[in-house]
């Protein structure tokens, strides 16, 4: 099962203790407007509007907005069949 959601990340600054996010499946994000920095395990990439990323959703990871202006991010979430919701 897919979920899709529009996210509007926060714009503080990282968490210290890494990223904080992790679940099964796999998860795809598309920026639609704006500028993010996806902490993902211990990398970090500066995304921008357009671009788009895809990842196991077992790496711990962690997206916030980058500037004054918050972002919009497109997230989609495939969970796994025993982890996914009854419809």
């Amino acid at each position: 099962m897919m979920e899709p959601f529009l996210m509007t990340p926060s714009t503080g600054p990282a968490t210290k203790t890494g990223p904080r996010w992790a679940h099964g499946g796999e998860e795809m994000l598309f920026v639609v407007s704006g500028r993010v920095s996806v902490n993902l395990g211990a990398e970090e990439l500066v995304m921008e509007k357009g671009d788009c990323l895809y990842f196991s959703g077992e790496i711990k990871h962690e997206v916030r907005s980058l500037g004054r202006q918050k972002a919009q991010v497109l997230v989609v979430i495939a969970l796994p069949a025993e982890e996914a919701k009854p419809a």
